[in-house]
């Protein structure tokens, strides 16, 4: 199965403190449907294959129902990173759901904490947290597939307990959750003293976090996930949460990309485990690894090798 991964534009309507993307990155302008059909138009799709649609804020691109219909008729399963903002409009989940096989497709939507002003802290967006609620709330009633992503920071990593309660209290077991660590890239690099935390700080809340899981929600059985970090931040316990990505995506698309089409194929996923202390760990092989940025900034000794 093929991955793909498409950035319709770097336009958003929040200016969040943990984005990967840099002022340069976003003086690029946003795709046209048209350029975004050319891109893939070499990519040979098929059906099955996995596409991530991605911006910015992608709902906020003029062709971004255009596109997701196109690639609904390839038979591609979509996963949309959105901030589920602009679905606080009805209409707009109800046209989501004349374009879309809710089979085949999943959103994605980052909520930071389940403290308000921390919510709002990290977007930089007033409102924010109240706005992608809502949204939230209007896709589950929809029947939309939804899962919710914590990235975990310096500013919201000791709440990650409290974050498992409000999840557990404002939505059903069929949403799913989702915690990662921060890629230090773009705007995020630019805000280290409030972002950088080392891995094993981390690991004891976010230890927490899933025991409130584990205790209040044993028999429902939501599906909770830990993507793009190293199983040596928790106990091997918690390992059986970490899930690995692809190491590489077979079609990148991004408005930054000086590539012919905007196109770039078989690229390397810059979170891995090619790191000196990895090479001596004896979990290697099912660990999904740690942002080359992340190493950078938190240095070799955040990493505690399973000998």
């Amino acid at each position: 199965m093929k991955s793909a991964y498409l950035a319709l534009g770097y336009t958003c309507n929040h200016k969040c403190l943990t984005c990967p993307l840099t002022t340069f990155d976003r003086m690029h302008r946003d795709f046209t449907y048209e350029d975004m059909i050319q891109s893939i138009g070499n990519s040979n799709l098929k059906p099955h294959d996995h596409v991530t649609i991605s911006g910015g804020e992608p709902t906020l691109n003029q062709s971004f129902f255009s596109l997701l219909e196109y690639l609904n008729h390839l038979g591609v399963h979509i996963t949309i990173l959105s901030n589920a903002t602009q679905f606080a409009d009805t209409s707009m989940v109800e046209r989501l759901k004349t374009v879309i096989d809710v089979s085949r497709c999943n959103i994605v939507t980052a909520i930071h904490s389940a403290d308000r002003e921390i919510h709002d802290r990290l977007t930089d967006s007033a409102d924010s947290f109240d706005e992608t609620l809502s949204g939230v709330k209007k896709l589950v009633t929809a029947g939309i597939p939804l899962c919710i992503k914590n990235i975990i920071n310096g500013i919201n990593y000791e709440k990650l307990d409290k974050f498992a309660e409000f999840i557990i209290d404002s939505f059903p077991p069929l949403v799913e959750v989702q915690f990662c660590v921060m890629d230090y890239s773009g705007r995020a690099a630019k805000n280290l003293d409030l972002l950088a935390v080392d891995f094993r700080d981390i690991g004891v809340h976010l230890e927490k976090a899933l025991d409130v899981f584990e205790t209040k929600e044993c028999e429902r059985m939501r599906k909770i996930s830990i993507i793009e970090s190293p199983l040596c931040m928790v106990d091997p316990y918690y390992w059986k949460y970490f899930e690995r990505t692809s190491n590489r995506l077979g079609l990148y698309v991004a408005p930054n990309s000086e590539t012919k089409n905007n196109a770039s194929y078989d690229v390397e996923n810059l979170c891995n485990t090619s790191y000196s202390e990895c090479e001596k760990c004896r979990a290697k092989e099912i660990c999904p690894g740690v942002w080359n940025s992340s190493y950078q900034v938190l240095g070799k000794h955040s990493l505690r090798p399973f000998l």
